[in-house]
């Protein structure tokens, strides 16, 4: 991997940059906002100050404490966030056309049938829930891979625009189906554009 178009490589010593602090300061910049420590072979996606002096100290040969490097990334406007979750197979050309033209046409078809809309959701309480930060631009909230499972409780939920609100919670799977049958009315389901 290269780092945006350099000749370096991630994992090779960058001696030429060794003695020239700013042009280090610069580059580690780059390769937080870019890259995440698995990039250098770090077990975890989330940046650390212990994991930043790591990477300061095999790459360049510069000695710096936790609190050194802390102070260092605040200078270059790095605050520690916790990161969004985004899932990699996200296809934001669908979710576009989706939002501008499916949705428009669901809507149309939902008031000319007197139907009702619900948007619905899933979530789960898991066992590897991880709180951590990682550092990023200010403002500007890093996004990491995330992947695997273990334990859950799953909840799912339908809302409509008027704000009516049915759920469930439960420790297998949760199907959309169970949820319309365990919740509704007939007369809802027959007003239901799913």
């Amino acid at each position: 991997m290269h780092w945006l178009g350099d000749t370096l490589k991630i994992g090779d010593p960058v001696h030429s940059l060794s003695h020239n602090f700013l042009g280090v300061t610069l580059l580690m910049h780059r390769l937080i906002c870019v890259f995440t420590p698995l990039d250098f072979e770090f077990g975890t996606v989330l940046w650390t100050t212990e994991i930043i002096r790591e990477l300061i100290e095999k790459e360049f040969s510069i000695f710096m404490s936790r609190s050194a490097v802390g102070r260092l990334l605040h200078r270059l406007n790095l605050t520690a966030q916790r990161p969004m979750r985004r899932a990699m197979e996200r296809d934001s050309v669908a979710v576009d056309n989706w939002i501008n033209k499916e949705f428009p046409k669901i809507k149309e078809l939902a008031e000319k049938e007197g139907a009702t809309i619900y948007f619905i959701d899933e979530a789960g309480i898991r066992t590897d829930y991880h709180a951590g930060t990682t550092w990023s631009l200010e403002g500007l909230t890093p996004v990491i891979p995330a992947t695997g499972g273990r334990y859950r409780i799953n909840i799912i939920a339908a809302i409509t625009s008027e704000g009516e609100l049915h759920f469930q919670i439960r420790l297998q799977s949760l199907l959309i189906c169970a949820l319309v049958r365990g919740n509704l009315t007939k007369q809802h389901i027959e007003q239901i554009l799913l």
